[in-house]
Formats: structure tokens, C-alpha cells, sequence
């Protein structure tokens, strides 16, 4: 029988993790996400402040945003691939 991963393994083979299921915090609501390690903190730092700069009420521009950050810090595109 498999061991299972440690912590330290799991965050080395983090795809193995994926999906992972979430709830919001805030509504409560469960959601699927998908984890991806990013090994530069400034790329992180930047992609979350670009988020916090965006004014508030617009949708499509939040949903945009994000998914031309998932593209620049994963290569992963989420519209192409059939996830947007």
C-alpha cells in the first residue's frame, strides 16, 4: 500500500493535490481550484495588486484580469483550454 505524501512531498507534486475543493469565506459557497506553485513571490505580489487596483462593479474587466494573469504566470490559458 502507498504512503501518503508528506506535506513537503505534496507541495513538490502539488498537481497530484489538484482540483482542490474550497469554500468561500465570504458566501460560503464550495468552489473547484486548481493550485499552482509559482516560484517567484514578486510575480504573485503583482499579479494580487493588479487585482486590488481594478475599480469595483465591473465583472468582465475582474474576469479578464484574471485570466490574463493565470496566462502570464502559468502559460495555462483557461478560455482556450475550456475553462472560461
Amino acid at each position: 500500500m502507498p504512503r501518503p505524501f508528506s506535506p513537503l512531498q505534496a507541495l513538490c507534486k502539488i498537481t497530484l493535490l489538484n482540483p482542490v475543493w474550497v469554500h468561500s469565506k465570504n458566501s460560503g459557497k464550495p468552489f473547484y481550484a486548481i493550485l499552482h506553485r509559482i516560484d517567484s513571490q514578486k510575480l504573485v505580489v503583482q499579479a494580487i495588486s493588479n487585482l486590488q487596483a481594478l475599480p469595483g462593479g465591473d465583472i468582465k474587466l475582474l474576469c479578464d484580469t484574471v485570466v490574463q494573469i493565470v496566462r502570464e504566470l502559468t502559460g495555462y490559458d483557461p478560455v482556450e483550454d475550456g475553462g472560461g
